[in-house]
């Protein structure tokens, strides 16, 4: 299996350290690191992908499951799920998202984490060469899988996924991101006055329409200038029930 230093993993490790143990949904389960640390701190982890053939971990392979339509589970069957770099490679994160509201029992948890591409950084890059990432561009791929939702890949922005969490009748509690490397500490201090001139020219650009673009999340410091995945924790209301859904 791969490292377990990774740090969009350790974050999730963080955010769930001192919360109650209980059942959890890793989703897309990938090669099992994140599944194996989770059970190691005492969760009851069932793992869920597109491509069990990738799974490297001890026990039983992970469930099938396509993001894109409706999980293997019943309803109210988790007290978390959790997420990470799995949305930005569907194209119905609308979907996926209602169904980990689903799937969560009323107050469960969901820990989302995705590519920070609020970081100012990914921002100059878009301004210089006109988009973000390499491999996004060529569309990098490591799925066992030929199906083509299981090699897609898009960029997913911070606004549309607050909103996705939102129409799912779920509540945004947190918002952190990864820990960096000393080097892009060192990187978001040289940064910080660019970080500055993207807050201000922000306040005179969208006024009214500021909840639209979000910029209290996406202009937020730890956004700007954080590590390189932001983290979501997202609460089911303890009176919203799970719809059966189609």
């Amino acid at each position: 299996m791969g490292r377990t230093d990774r740090p969009h993993h350790d974050c999730v490790v963080e955010a769930m350290k001192d919360m109650p143990r209980g059942r959890v949904l890793d989703v897309p389960a990938g090669e099992g690191e994140l599944t194996v640390r989770l059970r190691a701190m005492g969760f009851d982890v069932e793992a869920c992908d597109i491509d069990p053939a990738r799974w490297k971990a001890s026990g039983p392979p992970p469930k099938p499951g396509n993001m894109n339509d409706r999980l293997p589970f019943d309803n109210g069957s988790f007290d978390y799920v959790v997420c990470v770099k799995g949305l930005h490679r569907i194209y119905g994160v609308g979907r996926a998202v209602s169904e980990f509201a689903r799937v969560l029992r009323p107050g469960g948890h969901l820990i989302v984490v995705t590519p920070n591409y609020s970081h100012i950084s990914r921002r100059l890059k878009f301004l210089f060469l006109g988009s973000i990432s390499a491999s996004l561009n060529e569309q990098h791929c490591k799925q066992t899988s030929d199906a083509p939702e299981a090699n897609f890949r898009n960029m997913l922005l911070l606004p549309q996924l607050c909103l996705a969490i939102e129409n799912a009748g779920m509540k945004i509690v947190a918002q952190t991101t990864s820990r960096g490397s000393w080097g892009r500490l060192k990187t978001a201090f040289l940064f910080a006055p660019a970080s500055l001139l993207v807050r201000l020219g922000a306040l005179a650009m969208v006024r009214r329409k500021s909840a639209s673009f979000r910029t209290d999340r996406t202009n937020d410091w730890n956004a700007l200038i954080g590590g390189p995945h932001v983290v979501l924790v997202a609460c089911k209301p303890a009176h919203l029930e799970s719809a059966a859904g189609p």
